[in-house]
């Protein structure tokens, strides 16, 4: 089965990263459903040539999935420090590219804000998130970063009226 980019529906033709039999989960599995055959599935992401976008391209029946999503790693002074740090490169080398800081970041399956934070504490002007879980688009959204509830796809180009530098 051929793979078509997300947003601009170019042949993805070769995997960059490619993980075996991944289970879909965030938790540990109850005792009431111990005897259920787990999801598993191999990953497989590409880059698209054309756009540059690093993708999943597969997709699986996500109803429900994130209707009860709360994961966040926030909190984790390890994980903000990461984030901290990835900001700072990213508008490193969008500056050494294009001489001049970014001034909008997209962020998609962006939580509860917490990279965007990083980004506007660089002075990036605006940011977005795309996020699927309502639980953390609503945290994200009540801390100040304007958060998009979607599962991110082709459908969504459509929503954003605005373009952005980094995504």
């Amino acid at each position: 089965m051929t793979a078509l980019c997300r947003v601009c529906g170019y042949v993805l033709l070769m995997p960059v990263v490619v993980l075996e039999r991944m289970p879909l989960t965030d938790d540990f599995i109850s005792n009431q459903y111990l005897d259920r055959k787990e999801y598993l599935n191999d990953i497989r992401i590409f880059e698209c040539q054309n756009c540059g976008l690093v993708q999943n391209p597969a997709d699986f029946d996500h109803e429900g999935y994130y209707q009860d999503y709360q994961y966040s790693s926030g909190h984790s002074s390890f994980v903000q420090s990461f984030m901290r740090r990835y900001a700072e490169v990213v508008c490193d080398v969008y500056e050494h590219l294009h001489h001049k800081r970014p001034s909008a970041v997209l962020e998609i399956g962006s939580g509860d804000g917490e990279q965007l934070k990083q980004f506007k504490l660089l002075s990036v002007q605006r940011v977005l998130g795309v996020e699927p879980s309502e639980f953390l688009a609503q945290i994200a959204s009540e801390s100040g970063i304007p958060t998009q509830v979607d599962l991110f796809g082709v459908h969504t180009k459509d929503k954003l009226t605005e373009t952005f530098d980094v995504c």
